[in-house]
């Protein structure tokens, strides 16, 4: 059964994502949030869950999506809760995707 990452799950994952990361991926790895950011987010209408933001540069953020246990791209809203983002797989493809 599905259950919510925490912070603590999340920033364990990244740092293993991190580790798995080429060197020009890994260049292109802005700030990482901590402690990271949750942005509520709607998958189903009515329904709002969290997402965790990992990196943002201006509007543009990397997610992680733990329903799917994908990394994404999401533009962030200026109101109310994140409707459309884009799944890329691992670390490597959101980052090069992203800012690449």
């Amino acid at each position: 059964m599905w259950k919510p990452i925490d912070e603590a799950k999340m920033w364990a994952q990244l740092q293993v994502d991190i580790l798995e990361l080429s060197p020009v991926a890994r260049s292109l790895l802005p700030e990482l949030s901590r402690p990271l950011v949750a942005l509520g987010c709607e998958r189903i209408k009515g329904s709002t869950e969290q997402l965790f933001v990992v990196a943002r540069v201006g509007n543009k953020a990397l997610i992680y999506d733990d329903v799917e246990d994908e990394y994404a791209i999401a533009n962030i809203p200026h109101a109310g809760p994140l409707r459309h983002w884009q799944l890329f797989g691992p670390l490597e493809a959101a980052l090069l995707a992203a800012f690449g």
